[in-house]
């Protein structure tokens, strides 16, 4: 049926779903699955998931009398929103406004600061898909997602700084036409192979602090890998 000359779409077109009824249907039903508060499965899921978090760890409501020390740092905050990625969920941040409606500073502040690590890395999480690894198979608080478009991108997603200004992956493959990039960052990276077929070693420049393109967490874009 159309009216004004405008195709009427079915509603499952135009609308997500998800299902929190009742505590059997949690997990079942819905374009994405509510499994459970502050659900972070740490593997990749078969459906679509969202993973909600508090940026007050222990409530999802405003507390006129929270610690500091309560309140989820900016790098736990990334951690979380990589890791549901890399598994396939969305994450949700939760911000417990006052009874007025306002959003007090810890809670702006905690928002301004996730934006602002968005605006260099959003390129590895905005429409991203799992890759076939999420986490590397060498070096912990590393991260993967994938973008494929004309070209297959994979992002890893470091969450602690490489000691001795060498990252070593053991989850790619790489090819003669690797290209290996961070996001914010101009300059290519130079890279070898690890011993065997998988794997890579990236060095590092000494990058002074104030020219690193961002904070808490980097997004290494691999390009022309085999895997």
């Amino acid at each position: 049926m159309a009216r004004n000359n405008v195709e009427t779409l079915p509603v499952k077109d135009t609308v997500v779903t998800n299902d929190r009824w009742c505590e059997t249907c949690f997990c079942k039903h819905g374009g994405y699955f509510t499994c459970a508060d502050k659900f972070n499965p740490g593997v990749v899921q078969k459906h679509k998931f969202e993973g909600g978090l508090t940026i007050d760890r222990d409530a999802w409501a405003y507390r006129r009398n929270v610690q500091l020390s309560n309140f989820l740092s900016p790098h736990d905050i990334i951690s979380n929103l990589v890791s549901i990625v890399s598994c396939g969920g969305n994450m949700i941040l939760d911000v417990g406004p006052t009874k007025e409606g306002k959003i007090t500073p810890i809670f702006e502040e905690r928002l301004r600061q996730l934006g602002q690590w968005l605006r260099c890395n959003g390129e590895g999480i905005y429409s991203t898909v799992p890759w076939s690894h999420q986490k590397d198979t060498t070096t912990r608080y590393v991260w993967y997602t994938m973008k494929k478009t004309d070209e297959k991108f994979v992002y890893a997603v470091v969450l602690s700084w490489p000691q001795n200004n060498t990252l070593t992956l053991g989850a790619p493959i790489t090819s003669t036409n690797t290209i290996v990039t961070m996001l914010g960052y101009p300059e290519k990276f130079q890279w070898t192979t690890t011993t065997g077929a998988q794997g890579l070693n990236i060095t590092i420049p000494n990058i002074s602090w104030n020219k690193l393109p961002c904070q808490w967490a980097w997004t290494f874009k691999l390009t022309n890998i085999q895997n």
